[in-house]
């Protein structure tokens, strides 16, 4: 069994409801004793200045629902190249596993680049949850739930201790 502790995760989406998607499919890839702090925030200076400050376990990357300010001022590139080269930077500065999605009609152009600057993992819009999860317990083996423990944790249990939550 896994020991006790937090699990952050950095959700790139303006949309609270995805952000919830994820903090569920996290919660039920995990052992229940991981504490799981989720923060969702579509701007990408939030997005490094969380990670800088708190340490990130995984990111979770809305490509196409990311916006940019300060960082990627000075890159002449549309958003979603931007959002591409946001990924490769986490990666190379944070070293941990990224998962992308994105909506895009030509989406499978975009997963083999996201893919290649650093994306662990891409899913298409919309995606099978259960796969999500089980991708979640691949990355983390040491931390997810055991097979004998594949109940699904209800998510309240994760909303009172954690401030960081939108939902």
């Amino acid at each position: 069994m896994a020991t006790a502790g937090d699990f952050h995760v950095i959700v790139g989406d303006f949309n609270d409801a995805f952000v919830e998607i994820v903090a569920e499919s996290v919660a039920d890839a995990l052992d229940p004793c991981q504490r799981l702090r989720v923060h969702g925030m579509p701007e990408a200076d939030r997005i490094l200045a969380m990670a800088d400050e708190r340490p990130a376990d995984l990111f979770v990357l809305f490509l196409n629902n990311v916006s940019f300010g300060q960082w990627g001022r000075d890159l002449e590139a549309d958003s979603f190249i931007k959002a591409l080269m946001l990924v490769r930077h986490l990666k190379i500065v944070h070293q941990r596993p990224i998962i992308a999605t994105a909506a895009f009609p030509a989406e499978f152009l975009y997963e083999d680049i996201a893919i290649r600057v650093g994306a662990d993992f891409f899913f298409r819009m919309p995606f099978d949850m259960k796969a999500f999860t089980e991708t979640i317990r691949a990355l983390f083996p040491e931390r997810a739930r055991q097979a004998s423990d594949l109940r699904t944790t209800p998510l309240s249990a994760f909303r009172a201790g954690t401030h960081s939550f939108k939902a």
